[in-house]
């Protein structure tokens, strides 16, 4: 299971679920081992984390060995507790579906066509660039499709903090060649920017069901208002004309505040037990 979550360790891997046992050190020095402990693990720095629910699960088994001291000691791991985050691409592609004319709209996009086989598409792999191929992580948060074979892509960053000018900037790093000059290494925003070390000027092609799409040069940028509206000089991003803002806020007052909350209800619904524990009730 892949968590549509960027590292915030490397700002590049992504997460995927694992599940194992993790050793809890008690206050007296001696340490109880908590079976089947669900963790976040990033797929490119390998860094873990675990979420609040693990800590209270780990601190609820514990409890029946002895006296904790109280916290989950976790060196260098850290909680993560439910955030929008953790849905943000999957919530936008649900959105985009729901209310498909408004979403595009808000996002200066003409409506789309209803007949085509699908409209919006999140998490979407590329095609490999300049004989070069993408890894795992590179991935379009989602793509709106804009044509028989055209769509645009959409890069989500839906926190509000860890956005400054600094930041962002760092993720229009140009992309460098890596594994023996066989793949690509670099953010997805500065792939959308085709800030390629070296390479032909050639369109970036995303990969839908086995069949090709071209990816517009002009890409969205989804963020909080807030985040939009603190992106002005002196403190404004390195951002080219090929970038436009979209406020995640405006797209959320299309929706009532039940159809919003019916829309994260329903993607939250799922066996909780059986997909972070892996195992039967």
């Amino acid at each position: 299971m892949i968590i549509p979550e960027h590292c915030f360790h490397c700002y590049h891997g992504r997460y995927a679920l694992v599940v194992k046992d993790y050793a809890h050190e008690r206050n007296d020095g001696t340490t109880v081992v908590v079976p089947r402990v669900n963790f976040f693990h990033c797929l490119d720095c390998s860094e873990e984390i675990l979420t609040n629910e693990s800590c209270d699960y780990i601190l609820a088994f514990a409890a029946g060995s002895g006296p904790l001291d109280g916290t989950c000691s976790m060196s260098v791991k850290t909680t993560m507790p439910f955030k929008l985050t953790h849905i943000g691409e999957a919530l936008l592609e649900q959105m985009a579906k729901a209310k498909p004319d408004k979403f595009w709209q808000v996002c200066g996009l003409p409506a789309p066509d209803p007949s085509w086989d699908w409209l919006v598409k999140s998490e979407v792999p590329l095609a490999p660039y300049a004989n070069r191929r993408f890894d795992g992580a590179h991935r379009i948060d989602l793509l709106l499709r804009t044509g028989p074979a055209e769509a645009v892509a959409i890069e989500a960053k839906l926190g509000t903090t860890g956005l400054g000018k600094a930041r962002v900037n760092k993720w229009f790093d140009t992309c460098n060649s890596s594994h023996g000059d066989k793949r690509w290494q670099g953010s997805m925003m500065a792939i959308l920017e085709h800030k390629f070390h070296d390479g032909p000027n050639e369109d970036i092609v995303a990969t839908v069901a086995g069949r090709q799409f071209r990816i517009s040069r002009i890409w969205r940028l989804i963020a909080r208002k807030s985040v939009i509206d603190s992106w002005t000089p002196p403190n404004l991003p390195n951002f080219s004309k090929h970038v436009v803002a979209v406020s995640f806020d405006a797209l959320v007052s299309e929706f009532t505040k039940e159809e919003f909350n019916v829309i994260v209800r329903n993607l939250m619904h799922f066996d909780y037990y059986e997909t972070w524990l892996n195992q039967p009730a």
